[in-house]
């Protein structure tokens, strides 16, 4: 057996019938496989990508002490059946490869009576093949009016599944860092709010295994005098009422402007040195209520720029009413449960009704949610058969929520 020690001797007659005896020797029983080899670094982790060629560093273990072989395997089939080593002298392996693509490898140690083990398979991905990038928004020498306009491309590779792009923008530099899916469009806003006038912005595209590329130059001219609302947005449900309203303005010959808020066309308040490129805030508190909140922006020649937003503020949790059944733990005796209930708030959104069969209310055993939308007031009316239910209490609880 495995481990075991055995001795063992030989005796000799002669033509005398005298019997001679040899010497004792031993030897032992051992055919535990290898232990599994180990990657050293700076053999790369697996899936990685470069566009250099990378040694493979390992070593081995064997319970006997006698490793023999290592066999390494490499190839672009999976799994890999070309050896490229196949010796005890090596432990690393710097590769050659000439063609971009995934390979896969693995290492086999192999000790005197051939007890072998293999390590998983890995990849490599050799990659000197530079990614593509095409803008597509907006067209060169365009003329926009956002400050922080979005860029749109296009970055492809023929390995990579996801791509680093960088956008920098002349005379600000890096204005962006992210990461796209390969061959998808990206749409990148920028961070850097871009002053009024042209300007140079570049796509950099890198892919995994550090091949770069740029894209063609765009170049943006920047508009004047416009009115951005950035806060709250359009059609938006507020649940407080200390609200921050929240814009900025750009303006082509001046550095600061005279802008006045109108709520529902009246007339709020203003700031006569609203400074361009610049988030500004008025803090008004308003009861509950549909508004209209205005901007609008003059420069010292008169000219103006204005922009409309609506808002709604809700404070007050919505109301339900249990029309039928009333809660008196009456029997039903048909095969039909009918419910009535009522739903009132000025903006109601979603309901749900369950029934459980405990107390707890942890076991459903039926249920209804719908979304409720341009209704003051909702009435639900149900009937439902409960031939599949027990008899049995059972219990029942409605929840309505609004906008907020």
């Amino acid at each position: 057996t495995n481990g075991q020690t055995l001795q063992w001797k030989y005796y000799v007659n002669d033509s005398n019938g005298t019997m001679y005896e040899s010497n004792t020797y031993s030897f032992a029983v051992n055919n535990t496989a290898p232990g599994l080899p180990l990657w050293l670094t700076p053999t790369p982790s697996n899936g990685s990508s470069f566009n250099t060629n990378k040694t493979l560093n390992w070593t081995a273990v064997d319970p006997d002490n006698d490793v023999t072989y290592y066999y390494l395997y490499i190839g672009l089939s999976n799994p890999p059946d070309i050896a490229v080593i196949n010796s005890l002298t090596y432990s690393n392996w710097t590769s050659n490869f000439t063609s971009d693509g995934i390979y896969y490898y693995r290492l086999l140690v192999s000790d005197l009576t051939l007890n072998s083990s293999f390590t998983e398979i890995r990849t490599i991905i050799y990659d000197m093949t530079n990614p593509s990038v095409n803008l597509i928004s907006p067209l060169n020498n365009s003329d926009v009016s956002d400050p922080t306009p979005t860029i749109s491309f296009n970055a492809t590779d023929n390995l990579a599944s996801s791509l680093n792009y960088t956008i920098h923008v002349e005379g600000i530099g890096i204005d962006s860092r992210g990461e796209v899916n390969n061959a998808s469009i990206a749409n990148v806003d920028l961070n850097s709010q871009l002053s009024l006038g042209t300007h140079k912005i570049v796509v950099e595209i890198t892919d995994q295994a550090g091949n770069k590329i740029n894209s063609t130059e765009l170049f943006l001219s920047v508009s004047a005098a416009i009115v951005y609302l950035n806060y709250p947005e359009d059609s938006q449900y507020l649940n407080y009422q200390n609200v921050n309203f929240t814009f900025n303005v750009t303006d082509a010959s001046y550095s600061t402007l005279n802008c006045s808020l109108y709520i529902d066309n009246v007339y709020n308040r203003s700031n006569a040195s609203t400074p361009i490129n610049t988030k500004t805030q008025f803090f008004v508190m308003l009861a509950e209520g549909n508004y209209t909140w205005n901007v609008s922006c003059a420069n010292a020649a008169g000219v103006s720029g204005q922009d409309s937003r609506r808002f709604q503020i809700d404070v007050t949790a919505p109301n339900i009413t249990w029309i039928i059944p009333a809660n008196d733990n009456n029997s039903i005796f048909n095969n039909t449960f009918s419910q009535n209930v009522s739903f009132n708030d000025s903006s109601l959104f979603q309901f749900e009704c369950v029934i459980y069969s405990d107390s707890a209310l942890t076991n459903a055993v039926w249920a209804l949610s719908r979304n409720i939308t341009g209704n003051l007031t909702y009435t639900k009316t149900d009937s439902v058969s409960i031939l599949n239910l027990t008899d049995r209490k059972y219990y029942e609880r409605c929840s309505v929520s609004d906008r907020e």
